[in-house]
């Protein structure tokens, strides 16, 4: 497809109502914030006083919501404050993002779960930003509903069971000394056939797959550089591994401790001029036999 007029390639052309931080189409499943902001939002005794909280676009009734909420908030207050009050941000020791991935990915399975159990073998599940562009548009989206059930579930009721499985998976970290989102997250950088002891794992790393920096448990932006293409070309970059092969070499994986932190080593472009650089630290020739 080609993207409207003045539009990026890449980016997803979305109304002025939708949050214009989320237009891009790999970050498109952070619009889900919407649905999660409506959980807590309710529940706010600012609710009604904050003209941005406009969440009745989103579904019928909050206070249908904030009613069945009430019955289930009073044993986990203090993990449904971790969302109230994050900020967004998916850094190393955020409880907040925790929360949100755990009841997002909840809703996610709860509501297409049941429907897809007697679905063709290989059946496509819809991807997450198809299914909260469903949500946004359609308050009565028909797979709510559970088909193993007698009776209409609604999106109230599925929020609400995805936030309480969250608080269960909470409450096990959190016993475990894991409640941090980089701990929750396990970052880990494999070796190419898979040793343990060539490999680096429990990297104290933030991100997540809808972030910036796009760093899953196993996989993430593995290559960063920033350049400025001025007279004279001024370049940073970093990979999470090192310049060695070598297991045994001090060069084998000493850039993965600031591939973490976000640091950046400076990039030489060399010119020929440079030649007897004291920067050049080894020389290779080769000739004709």
């Amino acid at each position: 497809a080609v993207p409207a007029a003045g539009v990026p390639a890449g980016v997803r052309p979305l109304g002025v109502d939708i949050m214009p931080c989320c237009a891009i189409e790999y970050m498109y499943g952070f619009l889900c914030i919407l649905c999660i902001l409506l959980l807590f939002g309710v529940v706010s005794t600012s609710y009604n006083k904050n003209p941005n909280n406009d969440f009745k676009k989103v579904l019928p009734s909050p206070h249908a919501l904030f009613s069945a909420l009430l019955l289930v908030i009073q044993g986990f207050r203090q993990y449904f404050d971790k969302l109230k009050y994050w900020n967004f941000d998916n850094d190393a020791k955020s409880v907040g993002a925790i929360v949100f991935d755990l009841t997002w990915h909840n809703l996610y399975d709860t509501v297409y779960n049941d429907n897809y159990t007697h679905a063709p073998k290989n059946s496509a599940m819809p991807s997450e930003s198809s299914f909260l562009e469903s949500l946004l548009k359609d308050s009565a989206y028909k797979f709510v509903d559970m088909v193993s059930t007698p009776w209409v579930e609604t999106l109230q009721e599925m929020s609400t069971s995805a936030l309480k499985k969250a608080v269960t998976a909470m409450e096990q970290l959190e016993s475990d000394g894991n409640l941090e989102w980089s701990k929750y997250k396990d970052t880990h950088i494999d070796y190419l056939l898979k040793f343990p002891s060539f490999s680096r794992f429990h990297l104290p790393i933030g991100g997540g797959e809808n972030s910036i920096n796009a760093t899953t448990s196993n996989h993430g932006p593995s290559w960063r550089m920033i350049v400025s293409l001025t007279e004279k070309t001024e370049a940073y970059g970093i990979y999470p591994g090192g310049q060695s092969g070598n297991p045994g070499s001090k060069f084998y994986d000493d850039a993965i401790d600031n591939w973490v932190s976000g640091n950046y080593y400076e990039l030489w472009l060399m010119k020929k001029e440079e030649e007897k650089d004291k920067r050049i630290k080894w020389k290779m020739s080769f000739s004709k036999s």
